[in-house]
């Protein structure tokens, strides 16, 4: 009977435990692409994709300056600045933090649980039936209106500005430390008691029309005498806010 010599024992072994090896390398390699992918993304034009999902539908445009995404935590965003259709800023914030882990996104889409708006600026140009902003975002909730599946968003505002101008009187009035919560539901409208706000309302005079006027209240003048409050007319932005 025929023995098979231990030194081809041997000889075979070694090609497989090479094809193992290269095959675990293989996959540590693609593991760590993988994990390290969302920090080369963000340094790439993707990097305000997961801002455009959240806010698909929106009749304008939304970029960041810059981002950390998180497979399996909230992804962070730097600068946001939301454009209308001519691409004039409607609003802005210093960060903007969507709390839904990336990979949920990718597998499962959908909204985020929460985003939370810190030191946000707008500027709100009222008319008669609308304003500015409400062109930009109307889209985005009669498309959220039509995806009634979707998840509540709870929203969190954290030191916000806003300058609201009525272009017909040429008044502007600036809100100022603004804090706000609220949840948007599957229809886009508010859910669970609506919205609580707190803020300072100024009146700021002649509309300045950018989103730096935005959190910037007006200084009194100095030696000023103390002016009595006008009576308002209830269809004006004071009485609005």
């Amino acid at each position: 009977m025929a023995r098979r010599h231990p030194r081809a024992d041997e000889h075979d072994g070694r090609p497989r435990r090479r094809r193992r090896v290269r095959w675990l390398l293989l996959l540590a390699i693609l593991g760590g692409g993988l994990w390290l992918a969302p920090a080369a993304a963000v340094l790439s034009p993707v990097r305000d994709w997961p801002l455009r999902a959240a806010l698909e539908g929106i009749d304008g445009g939304v970029s960041s300056r810059a981002a950390t995404w998180n497979w399996f935590g909230p992804s962070d965003f730097r600068d946001v600045v939301l454009v209308d259709r001519a691409g004039r800023p409607v609003a802005a914030a210093r960060r903007i933090v969507i709390d839904r882990p990336l990979a949920a996104i990718l597998l499962a889409g959908g909204a985020p649980e929460r985003v939370r708006i810190l030191g946000g600026e707008a500027l709100v140009e009222v008319r008669r039936g609308g304003s500015g902003l409400e062109d930009v975002v109307a889209p985005f909730l009669a498309g959220t209106a039509r995806r009634a599946t979707r998840a509540p968003v709870a929203i969190e505002i954290v030191d916000a500005a806003v300058e609201l101008v009525d272009g017909a009187r040429e008044e502007a009035w600036r809100v100022t430390a603004l804090v706000a919560t609220g949840i948007l539901g599957p229809a886009g409208d508010p859910v669970g008691g609506g919205w609580t706000a707190a803020g300072r309302i100024v009146a700021g005079g002649r509309p300045k029309r950018d989103l730096a006027a935005a959190g910037a209240a007006p200084a009194p003048r100095r030696g000023a005498p103390a002016a009595c409050p006008p009576r308002r007319d209830p269809t004006t932005i004071a009485a609005g806010a």
